[in-house]
């Protein structure tokens, strides 16, 4: 099933470099999600995963369904990054830190996958580590010196573009600083659309306007496996049963039973 929450590197995007599209959508295209999710995660990955999950089909548009210059973003494409930057006047690239929490080993992984394919476009990534409470008091607050590498729990639908895209102006977890009048007026007119298949082209659409924006950069994540014996009964998988799977996780519970003879049966197979 598809993940409940992304891997995204969050930007200064109110401070230069990041304040310039041209340099977040290089920074995109200098970095081959599919072959992330090809190598490093040996296919067991969804490449796009942000600012919507692919579990929820109302706002979710497929990478090869997206328009092209939207689609290229996850693909590699280092020329064109080059020249980007060069328009926004680093033609010889910049440095950068990407503060990571010094215990998450998936994401100082794919900080370091990063930095590696940035020097191919002239940018210096330092993967620096920090003590958690201390890079979390940095995101939170905004102080991280240009770039934050975090996991975003987006399974809920809208929370992307309430939280992290200005929906909801001065919120705490819009940790790239995005002011962006047009998300945070459809945002006031999508909670109020009462209307559930209008609500979702809205959110749809609204999602399609802000990803070349690149408020910030998603990176693959992982595909999560589910198993249990068949004396669950009642049970076909399901993650949650709320409008998040933090809020509906506990939820199923209520609902299954376990054949205590038929777990007896399997116990004594040999």
């Amino acid at each position: 099933y598809s993940p409940t929450m992304s891997t995204v590197m969050f930007m200064r995007t109110e401070k230069k470099p990041f304040n310039d599209v041209r340099v977040r959508q290089a920074l995109s295209l200098g970095l081959d999600q599919i072959a992330i999710t090809r190598d490093y995660f040996e296919g067991n990955a969804f490449t796009l995963t942000w600012p919507c999950q692919p579990g929820n089909v109302e706002c979710y548009t497929p990478l090869d369904s997206l328009p092209q210059a939207t689609r290229e973003l996850f693909e590699y494409h280092p020329e064109k990054a080059k020249k980007l930057l060069a328009q926004a006047g680093y033609p010889k690239g910049f440095k950068a830190e990407s503060a990571m929490h010094s215990h998450d080993r998936l994401r100082i992984e794919l900080c370091l996958i990063t930095k590696e394919y940035w020097t191919t476009i002239g940018v210096d990534l330092n993967c620096k580590l920090y003590d958690p409470a201390i890079r979390a008091k940095m995101q939170r607050s905004r102080t991280y010196p240009s770039i934050a590498m975090s996991g975003w729990g987006n399974s809920s639908p809208s929370s992307v573009l309430a939280a992290a895209h200005g929906g909801i102006p001065g919120i705490i977890w819009n940790f790239s600083g995005v002011v962006d009048p047009t998300a945070e007026e459809v945002y006031t007119k999508w909670k109020q659309t009462l209307d559930l298949e209008e609500a979702s082209k809205m959110l749809k659409a609204e999602y399609l306007r802000e990803m070349p924006l690149v408020w910030e950069i998603p990176l693959p994540g992982a595909t999560g496996f589910g198993f249990w014996g068949p004396w669950l009964k009642n049970f076909s998988g399901e993650l949650s049963m709320g409008p998040t799977n933090e809020m509906g996780n506990s939820e199923k519970y209520r609902h299954v039973w376990v054949d205590q003879e038929l777990k007896a049966k399997y116990a004594g197979q040999k």
